[in-house]
């Protein structure tokens, strides 16, 4: 987990989260779960999401 972007933005901040493995249904899974800890968290209102797979085909 990183903050990859929104650095010099007062109380904002853009999360990355990366996960290797095997088996995307659980990679996916797992970034599922990542998810899940951030928005239920009450102290963070969370803006937006989204989820991106790279398989080893991918240039």
């Amino acid at each position: 987990m990183a903050e990859v972007g929104e650095q010099d933005v007062y109380r904002r901040a853009r999360i990355g989260v990366a996960v290797v493995g095997a088996d995307p249904a659980r990679c996916r899974e797992l970034l599922t779960q990542c998810e899940r800890y951030v928005a239920d968290r009450p102290e963070i209102e969370l803006l937006g999401t989204g989820t991106r797979v790279f398989h080893t085909e991918d240039e």
